[in-house]
């Protein structure tokens, strides 16, 4: 893997690796929760993808579809966008055949928003039962 950390994504000239083109959505488990992530190319060592609340550059992060697990550190970050570098080479076909279970991945992590005084008030009246 490399120290340096990116703010976006390389000039393709830069990679060393040609992308395939993919539609996956794989389970991302990161610093701060776990988050839908939708693939958008792969490569052997690494992938892009797209979520909305994309993990800061350096974290060491998990991606699970079905039963495979792959180890993994965000390269960058931007925009809704991620780059991910694999900690060791993964076939794509191995996530290709994994089934995501029918479940929508659950988003453990929000920024704090502030509620309106009419959802403070359901929200504290539903709470409180």
């Amino acid at each position: 893997m490399t120290d340096d950390l990116a703010t976006g994504p390389p000039p393709a000239e830069q990679r060393q690796e040609k992308r395939s083109r993919v539609f996956l959505t794989v389970l991302l488990h990161g610093p701060t929760g776990s988050i839908e992530l939708k693939v958008t190319d792969w490569s052997p060592h690494g992938a892009c993808g797209s979520c909305a609340y994309p993990p800061p550059p350096g974290a060491a992060i998990e991606l699970v579809r079905g039963d495979v697990a792959v180890p993994a550190r965000v390269a960058w970050s931007a925009n809704g966008k991620i780059g991910i570098e694999f900690a060791e080479a993964v076939d794509e076909g191995l996530f290709r055949a994994q089934r995501q279970h029918g479940y929508a991945a659950p988003v453990t992590f929000r920024p704090v928003e502030k509620l309106s005084a009419r959802l403070e008030r359901h929200w504290t009246e539903i709470l409180s039962r």
